[in-house]
């Protein structure tokens, strides 16, 4: 399979390999982790066991994707310049929004929506 992006007259295509097969893993692998982690806090005695498998899983599929990714020696498309770019420009922006969002709740007297942040 490949995966094509084109904008502007530039035209990238990417297959997908070990590495960002590894990539994948590491990443959604930690949110696991932190997502059973998270689910624990308050959760009813007989949910512990299985939050405590699940979070243990997940940092299993971090751990085995960040050596799959580390071993495997491959580029992934964040490689290229224009990718990278346009990927760091749309993470700024949602991170913009974020702020945004946390500081509107904050101000409009509902912080208890933010997620365990708050504003003074």
């Amino acid at each position: 399979m490949v995966w094509v992006c084109s904008t502007r007259g530039v035209t990238i295509a990417s297959t997908p390999n070990d590495r960002s097969r590894g990539i994948a893993a590491l990443i959604e692998g930690f949110f696991a982790f932190m997502w059973f982690g998270w689910g624990q806090a308050e959760a009813p005695s007989w949910l512990r066991v299985p939050l405590l498998v699940g979070g243990a899983l997940g940092a299993l599929v971090a751990v085995v994707g960040a050596v799959i990714a580390a071993a495997s020696g491959q580029r992934t498309p964040m490689a290229e310049r224009e990718i990278r770019v346009r990927y760091n420009v749309i993470v700024g922006v949602e991170f913009l929004l974020i702020a945004a969002g946390v500081l509107i709740l904050g101000r409009t007297g509902s912080a208890a929506w933010n997620s365990g942040l708050t504003t003074t």
